[in-house]
């Protein structure tokens, strides 16, 4: 660990790798999603998950939906 320091300082102590899961959408898919969520001001969890299991096959929790948008996109849910 000193030798990765001397060559390298902090970031060469730094673990090389992501934490977290991988997305189940593509950037692509996630760029097609948000263009298909700014067509409405609010948007039920609901209808995003089927919408994203109609187009992609994808399927997703209602929690995971909650969760994917809330970290991804500036929309507002409804929960009712």
């Amino acid at each position: 660990m000193e030798n990765q320091w001397k060559s390298g300082g902090y970031n060469a102590l730094v673990p090389k790798y992501n934490s977290g899961r991988k997305s189940k959408l593509s950037k692509e898919q996630m760029d097609e999603l948000e263009k298909k969520l700014s067509t409405k001001d609010q948007w039920h969890p609901n209808e995003i998950k089927s919408y994203i299991k109609d187009k992609w096959n994808v399927s997703y929790t209602y929690s995971g939906i909650k969760k994917l948008i809330e970290g991804n996109f500036d929309i507002k849910l409804v929960n009712s």
